[in-house]
């Protein structure tokens, strides 16, 4: 039997969108408002 490890693969974000998600919560946002979106 094979024990295959399949893991899933993580989301590459540019620097442009951190930058934005930072930017919306330093305003007030919360980050779960901003994960939301």
């Amino acid at each position: 039997m094979k024990k295959g490890c399949k893991m899933k693969r993580r989301r590459q974000y540019t620097r442009d969108f951190k930058i934005g998600v930072i930017r919306e919560v330093e305003s007030g946002k919360t980050l779960a408002q901003v994960s939301r979106e």
